[in-house]
């Protein structure tokens, strides 16, 4: 699961906007060019799906982009039943994820507990 960026992490990408180098910026914080680039670019997709799920709080796709769904949950969801939103998860039972190809039972337990924070029962 993808989780919020550590202090660390926040603070090279904060180092990068003020307009450091990317060798700058591995540099001071003794890593390399590419790790630099890989850091920046998961800060940044987690800060663009934080925001975009202020608008759309029951977006499978931004929950599992931000942590608090696990990612490839999410991704066989959308993939194998075209369940986009939390919303559309009313009717099913837990038995019904679990029967969806590579959900494993703690990923459809977590979508069960997620659910339930949203006010849709799925039962078990």
């Amino acid at each position: 699961m993808r989780a919020k960026p550590s202090d660390r992490n926040a603070a090279i990408v904060a180092y990068r906007d003020i307009g450091h180098t990317l060798r700058e910026t591995a540099d001071k914080f003794h890593l390399s060019a590419q790790t630099v680039r890989n850091i920046e670019r998961r800060v940044r997709d987690y800060l663009d799906a934080a925001q975009a799920l202020k608008n759309d709080p029951d977006n499978i796709m931004l929950l599992g982009r931000t942590g608090q769904l696990d990612f490839t949950a999410g991704q066989v969801l959308t993939h194998f039943k075209g369940i986009e939103r939390i919303g559309q998860l009313k009717g099913y039972t837990l038995r019904d994820l679990i029967r969806i190809p590579n959900m494993g039972r703690a990923a459809a337990e977590q979508i069960v507990k997620l659910a339930a924070a949203r006010g849709i029962e799925i039962e078990e």
